[in-house]
């Protein structure tokens, strides 16, 4: 709601406390994390802010037993938002190399390897892609990608 409102100081404000609070088994467990995590990532699409993958990098603490892929998910998100390739990189292989199997999360880490120059990276990324989803560089509007401007080398 504050989102919506365009509240973004207190939304965030929000969050934070919450995020402080979380215990797992408590009020504010792991999937009210997920969707606190999840809000911060449509905050920091509309209006990116360092301070904002700060929360999600730092709370609740790592070590606190959350699940991680959910945290790694959204920073690498929100690093490739606020320009930030080699950690929006470092998040995105994290979550794949710990199972998470997802297609938004691996075009985050295509985009980064491409954004850094590693053109064979990403075209091995963009191999991965086609076999998880065969259309995933035909539905580029869906997925907000420029596929003419972000495509590796001999595609579309």
């Amino acid at each position: 709601m504050l989102r919506s409102s365009h509240r973004f100081p207190e939304a965030v404000g929000l969050a934070e406390r919450l995020l402080k609070s979380a215990r797992l088994g408590g009020s504010v467990g792991a999937s009210h994390v997920s969707a606190i995590y999840g809000s911060l990532a449509k905050l920091n699409d509309e209006r990116p802010d360092a301070r904002v993958a700060e929360l999600v990098r730092t709370l609740p603490p790592p070590d606190a037993g959350f699940p991680e892929l959910p945290r790694l998910a959204t920073l690498a998100t929100m690093a490739e938002r606020l320009g930030r390739p080699a950690e929006a990189l470092a998040a995105a292989r994290a979550a794949r190399e710990k199972g998470l199997v997802d297609v938004g999360v691996q075009i985050v880490e295509w985009r980064a390897l491409l954004a850094l120059g590693d053109l064979d990276a990403a075209e091995r990324v963009a191999a991965r892609l086609e076999r998880i989803s065969p259309d995933v560089f035909r539905i580029a509007p869906a997925l907000r990608l420029d596929a003419t401007a972000a495509a590796p080398p001999g595609r579309p």
